[in-house]
């Protein structure tokens, strides 16, 4: 009875775990296009900054402001935050 169960999780479930499988590589891509996606909106409020155009007052303000502050967050560390608030729904 265990053998059985332990081979219909490995035949149901470790494909997941494989780096090739569809799956992950679709969520890979979504990854991407999250990363991307969220560069492009950082870069779009950057220059709406600069040219001295009124923004909203939101969580991209606050991490932005942060990152002013903080010379040593590179843009990755900006994207990680920006997409973790994204994900989250805030």
């Amino acid at each position: 009875m265990t053998d059985n169960f332990r081979a219909d999780f490995l035949l149901n479930y470790m494909p997941f775990l494989y780096p090739f499988h569809p799956y992950v590589a679709s969520v890979a891509k979504a990854a991407a296009f999250l990363r991307y996606f969220g560069q492009k909106v950082i870069k779009d409020r950057e220059e709406a900054i600069k040219r001295n155009e009124e923004t909203p007052r939101d969580v991209l303000d606050h991490i932005l402001n942060m990152a002013a502050n903080d010379p040593s967050m590179t843009m990755d560390d900006i994207v990680d935050h920006f997409v973790t608030f994204f994900l989250a729904g805030i």
